[in-house]
């Protein structure tokens, strides 16, 4: 079984599944996308730690390194063989279903989209401890800087991730919601999004 995109992010960090352990995630992102995947092929090719992540889940509350989590998310692709499109779209489905959840749902509630926007960051800092984002929110459009450290989130990851931007405005009650990258780095992305 071909793990490319896994070996690549490996090769890349500095460190491996141990870089940059100051940057963290909340445990529910990665519960809800393992949770709701078809079922899941063989895991023995992968690394342990990664294994126990599905074998052994963190309760969803709890918090897990963005480098394994992120070394599982592409593990995950590539064992299961999804296209890039289709790991995006898939996490679209994650973070609508987190963020709709009883748990989370109520951060958007009484929030309109311009609202939700404006207090991102902050919001942000609910599932992501690390990385960094800066706002720059006008009526109905809003452009939105990521910065980690370098290689800690791959190309398709900051893709992916940007859905969740696009799930919390309509969850917020935007309509015709567009978030897309305007630019990819190893150190930053920048992402633009736009509703009614």
């Amino acid at each position: 079984m071909k793990l490319s995109r896994l070996e690549a992010y490996l090769e890349a960090l500095p460190n491996g599944l141990s870089s940059y352990p100051t940057y963290t995630q909340k445990a529910a992102v990665y519960r809800q996308l393992v949770g709701n995947l078809p079922r899941l092929p063989a895991l023995d090719a992968l690394p342990a730690e990664l294994r126990a992540l599905v074998n052994e889940p963190l309760p969803v509350s709890g918090w897990l390194t963005e480098a394994r989590a992120n070394a599982l998310y592409l593990a995950l692709a590539d064992v299961r063989g999804v296209s890039d499109a289709q790991f995006v779209d898939e996490f679209y489905s994650v973070n609508r279903g987190v963020l709709s959840s009883p748990l989370y749902s109520v951060l958007f509630l009484v929030l309109s989209p311009q609202r939700l926007v404006r207090g991102a960051a902050t919001r942000w800092g609910s599932f992501h401890r690390g990385i960094r984002l800066s706002i720059k929110a006008q009526p109905k459009q809003t452009t939105v800087r990521m910065e980690y450290p370098a290689e800690l989130l791959p190309e398709i990851l900051a893709r992916a991730y940007v859905t969740a931007f696009q799930a919390a405005v309509e969850l917020a009650g935007g309509k015709h919601v567009s978030f897309n990258v305007a630019e990819y780095t190893p150190a930053h992305t920048v992402f633009d999004g736009s509703w009614d």
